[in-house]
């Protein structure tokens, strides 16, 4: 009885692992091939210089901008925001 036990969780730790390989390789692929379409669009595009000169990299500096008014609304003051009135 414990050697069929042993056998079994051996074999679903043996698919297990081989299904998690095959996910990751397909995850990493499909990120690949992600970025490397989005690369060639932004190379052929007239539109923006910066998506042009930095293809990829730029995308995170819209992405920023976006979310930029979170956080500047949250996490970061004006100097004079933490006195009890404005002395200018």
């Amino acid at each position: 009885m414990n050697s069929l036990f042993s056998s079994e969780l051996a074999l679903f730790i043996s698919q297990s692992l081989e299904f998690l390989s095959a996910l990751f390789i397909f995850t990493v692929g499909s990120v690949l091939l992600v970025s490397i379409i989005i690369y060639n669009v932004d190379l052929t595009q007239k539109k923006s210089t910066i998506l042009r000169n930095h293809p990829l990299f730029a995308r995170f500096r819209f992405l920023f901008e976006k979310i930029g008014e979170f956080f500047r609304q949250y996490f970061f003051t004006i100097n004079y925001e933490e006195f009890p009135f404005y002395r200018a």
